[in-house]
């Protein structure tokens, strides 16, 4: 695929030529006796099986195929965003009926639904156009509903709904803002998928009549010229369709600058252990080294902790393992999730995939227990639908909260109507409802109380008996003594690993740890000269 800027000026370049070489040259008059002729000084591509001017005819051709491909992509966004919109803005019953809607829609193939339906309405340019759009729709709703109920889920919508304001001016007023700007981007990059589908039905026969052709039915044509030697008739309209597709996709590519970040050099280590990280450095794009040269081996079955003091790139690894690696960032080592090798960078800017996706494995084979529960959950739902939504079939509802001591009821209750204990809860049990190997669990106590803490660590032990694996971020060190959940423990320090073992708390022998150790209000504050200046 093209670079941005070459793409760019390619696909001005093609629509260029769709406007003006018709406006200004004749593709001639139809006739046998000059049809087929190879390409020559006065027919630059050649004539076709009518005897028009290949060269005119393409770009006539072109225009009807770019019109035909703005007005099903406009179609398809459009429906997407109804549908999208409806589905985050009424939730419930409605939203599940609309999301089933939208997977059964996605699971039929789209060429084949296409075929149906403009088969009943062979050489209509409507049905074609409404072929595509509504094969099209439905991963824009998709994306749409997701990215709303982001926006219902920011404290400003909270804010707007405790002044007062009406449902009606917060849909126009957040809501369709957010939609729009993903509406803008999936316009942009349906377009030319929507070209290249209409060339395709047209090429099959099942496009518009030749006398107002597009690139697909001078291609179905070229079918039988292409026997008689005539190869001028498709190439010359393949490519021109290749081209103007592929520099519209183009577009949508990031910045060399971003993509560069993500370029990261992931060399792989003499041992990669089957989950964790292996020669892992993190750096900013100021040039800050996060994570330095880190090996952290995760056995399953275990509670493995990570500590540290606030700022020693414990979150960074932890997110390693997520794939969500800050913007910008430049990684190098390996990543490796439940067996799998996962030799990428993947952040917000850019992604290359060699090897395993991590946002495949991600919820599935890894997934995370954030800091904050009450930031996980939309505060405008029940946390019923909420679980179900993240359950990949494995558990329902009632099951995901009896393994986290829950009652079933706790189902209809609203976030804000449970005890910061009890969302910790439910925050790990949304975790478990992909059923996955590892969790990632970043500072999950650090809001609660003494007791509600031991509760929660008592039950990320409890997980780890059943076989997954538990990685435990946290800076609270007395927690972790006071517990006894963990298997293995490992101290980090200015974005390094400097210690780690099963009896480090019990036996450290880094000046670093012996330090954090002391510092604790049971160790009497008896830090040492090196590292009070540091």
């Amino acid at each position: 695929m093209f670079k941005p800027r070459l793409g760019a000026s390619l696909f001005v370049l093609v629509l260029l030529y769709a406007l003006l070489v018709p406006a200004l040259l004749d593709q001639g008059s139809p006739s046998f006796a000059t049809a087929l002729q190879a390409p020559s000084g006065e027919h630059w591509w050649g004539t076709d099986h009518f005897g028009f001017d290949l060269f005119v005819r393409t770009a006539q051709a072109l225009r009807v195929s770019l019109l035909i491909g703005l007005i099903s992509a406009l179609l398809a966004t459009a429906l997407g965003v109804v549908v999208g919109l409806s589905a985050a803005t009424l939730g419930g019953w409605v939203d599940r009926v609309i999301m089933r809607l939208t997977d059964a829609i996605n699971s039929i193939p789209h060429m084949i639904l296409s075929v149906v339906i403009v088969a009943l309405f062979q050489g209509s340019i409507p049905a074609l156009i409404i072929s595509i759009g509504i094969t099209h729709w439905a991963p824009v709703a998709r994306i749409i509903r997701s990215t709303v109920l982001s926006v219902r889920a920011s404290d400003f919508v909270d804010a707007s709904y405790g002044a007062g304001a009406r449902p009606r001016w917060i849909l126009r007023r957040h809501y369709f803002p957010a939609a729009l700007s993903q509406a803008v981007v999936a316009i942009t990059m349906l377009m030319p998928h929507a070209v290249w589908h209409e060339s395709a039905l047209s090429f099959l026969g099942l496009g518009i009549q030749p006398n107002e052709p597009s690139l697909g039915t001078l291609m179905d044509l070229a079918r039988e010229d292409i026997m008689k030697g005539a190869w001028w008739s498709l190439v010359f309209p393949g490519i021109v369709l290749l081209l103007t597709t592929i520099s519209a996709m183009s577009l949508m590519r990031k910045k060399d600058t971003t993509a560069r970040d993500c370029d990261a050099d992931l060399a792989v280590a003499a041992e990669v252990p089957d989950t964790g990280v292996a020669g892992l450095t993190v750096t900013a794009d100021d040039g800050t080294t996060l994570v330095h040269d880190a090996t952290l081996e995760l056995t399953p079955g275990q509670v493995h902790g990570l500590v540290g003091a606030s700022g020693s790139g414990k979150s960074t690894l932890g997110r390693a393992l997520l794939g969500a690696i800050p913007p910008g960032c430049s990684v190098t080592g390996t990543i490796s999730v439940a067996g799998e090798r996962l030799t990428e960078c993947e952040s917000a800017a850019a992604t290359r995939k060699p090897g395993a996706s991590l946002s495949a494995l991600r919820g599935s084979n890894v997934s995370f227990v954030p800091q904050s529960a009450a930031t996980s959950f939309t505060p405008v739902r029940r946390i019923g639908p909420q679980l179900a939504e993240l359950s990949t079939g494995m558990h329902t509802v009632p099951e995901l909260l009896e393994l986290v001591h829950l009652t079933p009821d706790i189902a209809d209750y609203f976030p804000h109507q449970l005890s910061g204990g009890m969302m910790q809860r439910v925050a790990i049990a949304g975790a478990l409802a992909g059923d996955p190997q590892v969790i990632v669990a970043d500072e999950p106590t650090s809001a609660l109380d003494p007791d509600l803490t031991l509760e929660i660590l008592a039950l990320l032990r409890e997980i780890a008996d059943s076989g997954t694996t538990v990685l435990l971020i946290t800076h609270d060190i007395e927690d972790l003594i006071d517990a006894g959940i963990c298997h293995h423990i490992s101290v980090m320090h200015h974005g390094e690993i400097v210690e780690h073992g099963p009896h480090v708390l019990d036996n450290p022998t880094h000046p670093y740890t012996k330090a954090l150790l002391a510092a604790l209000p049971s160790g009497g504050l008896r830090l040492t000269k090196e590292f009070v200046s540091g």
